[in-house]
């Protein structure tokens, strides 16, 4: 992580010699972040649960344009997949994000699905992307030594088995089921 570093300002209040722009760079490039319409980050602002979902659903693949998780209604888009893959717990949305929900949450995310797409179209209008087609977001196949490491072998790629490949289920699960 320390490697990270912004070579240009990811938003107009993230310089470069900000002390997170290489992670807000980073994050902004994967699809994770997206920033507010007027081309700020507000590193410094309250999180609120849907935002922080947002970004969740980001981190296991979903495409923002695709999935309609931009624009007025960004927050229903973002409940309904949250809802429908389980990262929820008891989501109040509009609340800021207390640590304890982000570790539920985040904990959540490491035995979602990751998902992709086949093909996307998009055109740019006035300097800005407008995704016009997409296609479903699809599961993300897991054939590797590491299918099994959160839940028994089922051809699928959870985000755990992706970025932590040492992470094993050990006697079956917690009291939660999880890994």
């Amino acid at each position: 992580a320390a490697a990270l570093r912004a070579d240009t300002a990811p938003y107009k209040d993230v310089p470069v010699n900000h002390t997170f722009a290489g992670y807000i760079a980073y994050c902004q490039q994967q699809g994770i972040i997206s920033g507010y319409a007027d081309g700020t980050f507000r590193p410094a602002a309250t999180l609120t649960n849907y935002a922080f979902m947002k970004m969740l659903l980001g981190a296991l693949g979903y495409d923002a344009q695709i999935e309609g998780y931009v624009g007025d209604n960004w927050s229903i888009a973002v409940a309904k997949r949250a809802l429908n893959i389980g990262l929820d717990g008891e989501l109040n949305g509009t609340d800021y994000a207390t640590r304890e929900q982000a570790c539920l949450y985040a904990l959540n995310t490491m035995t979602a699905d990751m998902v992709q797409y086949d093909s996307r179209t998009s055109v740019t209008v006035g300097g800005a992307e407008v995704v016009i087609a997409g296609s479903k977001a699809e599961v993300v196949k897991n054939n590797s030594k590491t299918d099994g490491n959160v839940f028994a072998e089922d051809n699928e790629m959870q985000f755990a088995e992706k970025y932590f490949t040492n992470l094993s289920v050990t006697k079956g699960s917690d009291d939660f089921a999880r890994p």
